[in-house]
């Protein structure tokens, strides 16, 4: 059996190559987001060890009763905790948002990781956490110092002048030192600025204490024990936790979970789209093979026998996909990792920061071979039947094989599969459950996809009229080659389908996101300019004030609360300013040149309408980027299906060769078979991913409905056009066919 499957691997290699080219795809998104993640989970366990060695547990705020403020951490608790059994040494640590700007005048670095700290001399002027490297401790509030890879990353160095930002005010300041530090904040990408302590109280601090304790235990004492010996001294209000505790809330790993998670899913998609063209592939050849089959069937071969035969070229086909597509993987994990850096490859200061790509992985592989493997052997379960089934008599059959059975129990149970789906998506909308609307959107996939045959018999018998008018024959038997299988027909365009529906239906909800968010911060806009702080920072007391007393401000109100003191007790989430009749822009000019600050925007009205949208279109383009490799396969069955069809009809096509048909007419014919198909699968999937996208928008409370016409357009048009293109070969292929050769071939 593992001859014959060989053997016909090697007559056919060209039609196992383009369906095992599909699940090379598949299994390299499966094999590259499992490498990443593994990555990513490595680089994240190096950095917490390698984080801050020196502590054993730290003592934080906890929770407390509404209304009453924690315990302060100050230097007469840090005593008091120097005295607990098991604890060796206690440090009070001062941490907050800290920002550098560079010498462009942008801010440095990941804003998230961005972190200001305490430095402690000790009688030396060094401080073991954060040995320098050049030049000295910072010593008053004029000095601070930075890490190895800020100095190195901005381009400063001991005796520049350097501007950071702290509670929402740019500080200028001399850099009188650099230091290298183990912290998880340099190795995603943060900087860490250092003040001396006293300084670093009143700034980061706020005037409250330290942020945190951290505690050293003692030789032989463990983290658990030092923390709950000391949780046993601790006021109400403050709470311990030991070092790998402290830890978790680092979300480098768990970042990396939800980009490898989100590229499992589209691994998903093609992996479901190579389904319909590796099943199609093995029903074509099995139709192809049924007088082979049926000549096993005579010399003694069983049901079985030629069953297991399909599968096994199914799972050698498999196999090699999962090996070549486990190769790949390796590749687009190195893309990930570039692409999405959420631990950086290497930190010099942190010492350690990201781990190496695994070039192997038991995990990966085994899902690479299990996914390949499975996907292949899911895929030709069906056809494998269908070739177990051929009778011994077929072998005595010159013709064409029998027609397939009618579609009319496949039609009934379509039609009631989409009705379900369709029922059931406004319901699982209103519910808010985003897995519900995914369940329901692939029930009304799967009910499309029993559909399908039925709507290519529709379609081209709706386009036979039209095809004959603009192409004369050629269109009509274009139509009837298409209704001809419409099994095979809806199996090419399902997969186009897939694709389609689902960017179809990403285009419309994010369409309408955009234009929601763009409406909402248009309402909003009731003033002319509007300043806020970035992400991760906050803007200053006073800041208000200090706009309400430049020229050319008609007025000024804060976002909370309309008035504007010169004592702001707490800072406000945004300043409105009005500006006097056409003087916006040099208004908006002059707030930036007094602020001065680079973690502060100052927008009008259309920056704050396009601020609004700016977040929906990476998402969306990374989702185009992501769901064109399922086009990509679609465009693959077509050039599959087409290019077995022209074989399967050599005789067909010499006999219309011989009547009158010439060599551009036969390409003409196979090009607009192929645009039909084309046609099919994009109309399907446009119009339910639009209906899904539509339903799932509508169920969101106050959402409005925004139709991209154009952008739906143009998916239509793109898939006529790429139905043209996949026919190039197969339709040079059948004009190429020997007239005299093909009217002697037998079929």
């Amino acid at each position: 059996m593992l001859r014959t499957a060989l053997r016909s691997l090697r007559a056919h290699a060209v039609r196992f190559a383009l369906s095992g080219f599909a699940v090379v795809l598949g299994v390299a998104f499966v094999s590259g987001a499992l490498l990443y993640g593994e990555s990513v989970k490595a680089a994240s366990a190096r950095v917490s060890a390698d984080t801050q060695p020196d502590v054993s547990a730290v003592v934080a705020p906890g929770p407390t009763d509404p209304g009453k403020e924690p315990p302060r951490l100050d230097s007469r608790l840090r005593d008091r905790l120097l005295k607990v059994p098991g604890v060796a040494s206690v440090r009070g640590v001062v941490e907050g948002s800290a920002f550098v700007v560079g010498r462009d005048g942008r801010l440095v670095g990941s804003l998230a990781d961005s972190a200001g700290v305490n430095y402690q001399a000790d009688q030396g002027g060094r401080d073991a956490r954060y040995p320098l490297t050049s030049g000295r401790a910072p010593r008053g509030a004029g000095e601070v110092a930075f890490d190895r890879d800020t100095a190195r990353h901005a381009g400063y160095g001991p005796g520049d002048k350097v501007r950071v930002v702290v509670r929402g005010e740019t500080r200028n300041v001399r850099l009188v030192g650099v230091f290298t530090a183990r912290d998880s904040r340099i190795a995603a990408g943060g900087t860490l600025t250092a003040f001396d302590t006293s300084t670093a109280l009143g700034a980061l601090g706020e005037g409250h204490g330290y942020t945190q304790l951290a505690l050293t235990a003692g030789p032989g004492v463990s983290e658990q024990e030092v923390r709950d010996s000391v949780q046993e001294v601790l006021p109400s209000g403050l709470s311990a936790a030991t070092r790998s505790e402290a830890l978790e809330s680092d979300g480098g790993g768990a970042n990396g979970d939800k980009i490898s998670g989100l590229l499992l899913s589209f691994a998903s998609v093609v992996l479901l789209v190579s389904v319909f063209l590796v099943a199609n592939t093995f029903t074509m050849l099995s139709a192809a093979g049924a007088r082979e089959h049926a000549l096993l069937r005579v010399v003694g071969a069983t049901r079985t026998y030629v069953q297991r035969l399909v599968l096994t070229q199914a799972v050698l086909v498999g196999a090699v996909a999962s090996v070549v597509g486990y190769a790949a993987g390796v590749g687009v994990g190195a893309v990930l990792k570039s692409a999405f850096p959420v631990i950086t490859q290497a930190s010099s200061s942190a010492g350690s920061g990201g781990a190496p790509l695994p070039l192997f992985s038991p995990a990966a592989a085994t899902a690479a071979l299990a996914v390949g493997i499975g996907i292949t052997a899911l895929a030709a379960w069906l056809p494998a039947r269908r070739a177990a089934r051929i009778s011994p008599m077929a072998a005595l059959r010159t013709g064409e094989p029998p027609q397939p059975a009618a579609l009319r129990r496949r039609t009934a149970t379509g039609y009631a599969v989409t009705l379900a789906g369709a029922l059931g998506a406004p319901a699982a909308s209103d519910s808010g459950d985003l897995g519900l609307v995914t369940c329901t959107g692939g029930v009304l996939l799967v009910g499309l996809v029993l559909l399908a045959p039925r709507y290519a018999v529709l379609l081209a018998g709706l386009l036979r009229a039209p095809l004959r008018r603009l192409a004369g024959v050629r269109g009509t038997l274009a139509a009837e080659n298409a209704r001809r299988n419409p099994r095979r027909t809806a199996a090419t365009a399902s997969a186009l389908m897939t694709g389609l529906m689902l960017i179809s239906a990403a285009t419309v909800g994010v369409t309408s996101l955009s234009h929601m968010a763009e409406r909402d911060a248009a309402r909003e806009a009731t003033s002319d300019l509007r300043v806020s702080a970035v992400d991760f920072a906050e803007m200053s007391t006073g800041t208000a004030a200090r706009i309400a007393r430049l020229p050319d401000v008609a007025s000024v109100r804060t976002e909370p609360g309309p008035a504007v003191q010169e004592r702001e007790k707490t800072p406000p989430t945004a300043v409105l300013v009005n500006a006097e009749e056409g003087r916006t822009e040099a208004l908006r000019r002059r707030i930036v040149h007094t602020l001065d600050n680079p973690a502060l925007l100052v927008q009008d009205r259309g920056e704050l309408a396009a601020e609004a949208t700016r977040p929906y279109t990476p998402f969306l383009n990374l989702t185009y980027a992501l769901l064109s490799v399922s086009v990509f396969i679609g465009v693959l069955g077509v050039v599959n299906t087409m290019a077995m069809s022209v074989r399967e009809r050599v005789r067909e096509i010499g006999l219309l060769r011989v009547i009158g048909l010439d060599r551009r007419g036969t390409a003409a014919m196979v090009r607009l078979e192929a645009v039909l198909i084309s046609l099919l699968g994009a109309v399907m999937g446009v119009l339910s991913g639009s209906a899904l996208g539509a339903v799932a928008v509508l169920g969101q409370e106050g959402a409005e409905l925004t139709v991209p016409w154009g952008r739906l357009a143009l998916f239509l048009a793109a898939a006529a056009a790429l139905g043209v293109l996949a026919a190039t070969l197969p339709a040079r292929q059948a004009a190429r066919v020997p007239v005299l050769r093909a009217v002697g071939d037998a079929g």
